[in-house]
């Protein structure tokens, strides 16, 4: 992780990263994330959450910090702006599996929630599967 930190942090690095931390999670103990390793890669993930262009990248950025418990306000906002802004990018499955983080943190403005219903209403998850459409209403409410 510290070679990672002196040569720069890119999507593809990032991604290392956070699979690393949700294969692992079971194995973190709370004085791990207390570390200034982690709250370091921390920052690094919200300074380059702007430059992502692969929509699984996306996903698990909302799931580790979902997962982590991540207690940064700009960063839940940079991923809802990009989420909005990038509309196209993502698929049905994609955009209920980062509500459903979103939802577990309480993190959101009303503007996602309202983007979440213009999309329901425009049918872009006319195709998922009943469990997808239950999660989504789940997480909605």
């Amino acid at each position: 992780m510290d070679e990672m930190f002196s040569n720069g942090f890119d999507e593809k690095l990032i991604n290392i990263a956070l699979d690393v931390f949700l294969r692992d999670f079971g194995q973190f103990k709370e004085a791990d994330l207390e570390k200034d390793t982690f709250k370091q890669f921390v920052r690094e993930l919200g300074l380059n959450i702007v430059l992502f262009t692969q929509e699984k990248s996306f996903v698990k950025a909302a799931r580790f910090m979902d997962w982590y418990c991540v207690n940064d306000p700009i960063l839940w906002v940079n991923l809802e702006t990009y989420v909005i802004r990038k509309e196209n990018k993502f698929s049905p499955m994609s955009l209920i599996a980062i509500l459903s983080h979103f939802s577990s943190q309480m993190e959101g403005s009303r503007d996602f929630y309202d983007f979440i219903e213009f999309q329901y209403n425009s049918s872009v998850f006319d195709k998922c599967s009943t469990h997808e459409i239950i999660t989504l209403l789940y997480s909605f409410y």
